[in-house]
C-alpha cells in the first residue's frame, strides 16, 4: 500500500511531495518541486506523474533515492495561462502520454478542449483539439492479437462537429509494412445537449468497446473496430465531473455533482 502526500510550506515556492509505504511504515521519497503541481496521478503502480505549470514529470518510486524526471514541456494551448489540466494518462508500455486541458473564451458558454499527445521514444508531440482521450490494448481483427490503441474525441474550436478517432500507435511503421489500424466516425451528440462534451474516454479491453462519458450525463458506447456508435443513453441528470475505467468489470465508474 503506497500513499503520496502533496503540500506546501509557507515561504517556499512550489509544492513538496512525500511517498510512504504504509505496510512497512517507510518513507520512499521526498521531492520539493520549485513549481506548483497543478495535477498529479499514478500512471503505473510505482510511477507518479506530476504536472506543473510548465512541465510533465514522472517519478519512478521503485528506484531507490530517485527524483522525478522531466518527460516533456507543456506546449501550445496547454502552455497558456487560463487552461485547466483535467487528465493525464499513458499507455501500458509507458511509451505514449496524453495531457488534456480545458479552457473558455466566452466566460464558460463554450468549453474548448486541447490535448498534447507525446511519444517518449521518439520525443515527438502532436497537438489535438478535443476533450478526452485514452489508451488500451484491444484486438481489432480476427487474429486475436491486441493492438496498442489510442482513442480520442475531437472537436475543433468554433465548430460543433464531434468525431471519434481510434488508431494503433504501437504498430511498426515503414516501407513495405501494412498501414497501421485507424478508423474514425462522426459522433451524433444528443439534440437536447448539442454542445455537451466528453469528460472521459475509456477503451474496454474486456468488452472491446470505447466508452465516452459526457459532462451532461450521457454515456456513449462505440465498437472499437469500426467506431460505430452502439449506445447513447443518459445515465445521470446531474453533471458528471470525473470518471474512471474498471478493469474488473470492463466498464466504467463516474461521479456526478450529487
Amino acid at each position: 500500500n503506497i500513499m503520496a502526500l502533496k503540500g506546501s510550506t509557507e515561504g517556499t515556492p512550489g509544492h513538496f511531495v512525500q511517498v510512504f509505504n504504509l505496510d512497512s511504515k517507510e518513507k520512499l521519497g521526498v521531492y520539493q518541486s520549485p513549481a506548483n503541481i497543478v495535477f498529479w496521478r499514478w500512471v503505473a503502480p510505482r510511477i507518479l506523474a506530476l504536472v506543473t505549470d510548465t512541465h510533465v514529470l514522472h517519478w519512478d518510486i521503485a528506484t531507490a533515492n530517485s527524483t522525478p524526471a522531466t518527460i516533456f514541456q507543456r506546449a501550445g494551448k496547454l502552455a497558456e495561462a487560463g487552461t485547466q489540466v483535467i487528465s493525464y494518462s499513458g499507455n501500458s508500455q509507458m511509451t505514449w502520454c496524453l495531457l488534456t486541458a480545458i479552457s473558455t473564451q466566452d466566460q464558460g458558454k463554450t468549453i474548448d478542449g486541447n490535448m498534447q499527445l507525446y511519444s517518449i521514444e521518439k520525443q515527438q508531440q502532436q497537438m489535438l483539439e478535443g476533450h478526452a482521450g485514452c489508451f488500451g490494448n484491444v484486438p481489432v481483427n480476427d487474429s486475436g492479437t491486441a493492438a496498442g490503441l489510442f482513442a480520442f474525441q475531437e472537436r475543433k474550436q468554433g465548430t460543433a462537429q464531434t468525431k471519434l478517432h481510434i488508431m494503433d500507435v504501437t504498430a511498426p511503421r515503414g516501407e513495405g509494412l501494412p498501414p497501421p489500424f485507424k478508423v474514425n466516425a462522426e459522433i451524433q451528440m444528443p439534440p437536447e445537449a448539442p454542445t455537451d462534451f466528453a469528460v472521459a474516454l475509456h477503451l474496454s479491453e474486456k468488452q472491446g468497446v470505447v466508452f465516452m462519458v459526457t459532462k451532461a450525463g450521457f454515456l456513449f458506447m462505440f465498437d472499437v473496430a469500426t467506431a460505430t456508435m452502439l449506445v447513447r443513453s443518459r445515465v445521470s441528470q446531474d453533471s458528471i465531473f470525473i470518471s474512471t475505467y474498471s478493469a474488473r468489470s470492463g466498464g466504467c465508474i463516474f461521479v456526478n455533482r450529487k
